[in-house]
């Protein structure tokens, strides 16, 4: 990357000016030269491509740089993976509260697992978290921005899910806290209107079902994703002890969840309100959660 100066010169990367060396943003292509966040990295170098990064901040792995993956391509790029998760079996290694905030948080994974990768079964080696660290790198917290983005997809990337600005500073690591009565405080299910986490603006709302499924759709409801920013769950309030991170209410619903205890592959997504699916977008096998 170049500066070019308000005397119409250009200056390229290690030119020694009387001043000393120009200082170009982060690349964040090396452990040396880390970014603050995919969002920062994708704005200062536009051509940035998806893939592994390295970024640092003093309140994430003990202020020591630490490797991402990072979406640099859809609906404008500059997305951090916070979630992937895959199941709990293959080995079976089951999720708990501590392993939602932080898995495998040195082992980001280099290439997504799909629907079809999975075929022969969930692997739990796959499941990776860096959802603790979130309020610290996404926009609001980077660039003094009053608004952040937030992404869900399952199954394939870009399918069965959506793409969402957060109007409110909420916290990725936030709990529900129940109230009575709990249908006022958690509000519909659908897009729009008050209630728990709710005031969030859709940015796209990508298609069901498998890449070729041209006409498939799916629908906000209690049985599918509900339209909140997900939050860490209370297990007792879940049917089964499911929910770890989800979307749902305190309705007696635990669809739309990202991160469960068990018996899904890897946790119950959509279970109606989806037209023209190819593959079952009950157990999608993977699921993905991003900030920018």
């Amino acid at each position: 990357m170049s500066l070019i100066l308000n005397s119409g010169f250009t200056i390229g990367p290690g030119v020694v000016l009387d001043a000393g060396y120009i200082r170009l943003p982060p690349t964040g292509l090396t452990s040396g030269d880390p970014g603050t966040s995919a969002w920062q990295i994708k704005q200062d170098y536009p051509a940035s491509t998806d893939g592994l990064y390295w970024i640092r901040n003093d309140n994430i792995n003990a202020g020591n740089p630490v490797q991402i993956y990072a979406d640099m391509t859809t609906l404008g790029g500059g997305w951090t993976l916070l979630v992937q998760s895959t199941g709990y079996v293959n080995p079976s290694v089951p999720w708990t509260f501590e392993t939602v905030l932080q898995r495998n948080t040195s082992s980001p994974p280099a290439t997504l697992e799909s629907y079809a990768t999975l075929a022969s079964g969930m692997d739990s080696t796959k499941n990776y978290s860096i959802l603790g660290w979130a309020d610290y790198i996404k926009k609001t917290a980077s660039a003094g921005q009053a608004t952040f983005d937030y992404m869900i997809d399952a199954a394939y990337r870009g399918r069965n899910g959506a793409a969402y600005t957060a109007n409110e500073n909420y916290s990725f690591v936030e709990g529900a806290v129940p109230t009575s009565p709990t249908n006022l405080y958690f509000g519909t299910s659908e897009l729009g209107g008050a209630g728990f986490r709710k005031n969030i603006t859709e940015i796209s709302h990508f298609p069901a079902g498998a890449p070729g499924d041209s006409y498939g759709t799916w629908i906000y409801g209690e049985a599918s994703v509900e339209a909140r920013m997900p939050y860490i769950g209370t297990v007792s309030y879940f049917p089964a002890s499911e929910m770890f991170l989800g979307t749902n209410g305190f309705d007696g619903s635990w669809w739309g969840t990202l991160i469960a205890a068990g018996q899904f592959t890897p946790a119950p997504w959509f279970g109606g309100g989806v037209a023209n699916s190819s593959i079952n977008t009950q157990n999608p096998r993977v699921i993905w959660y991003w900030v920018r």
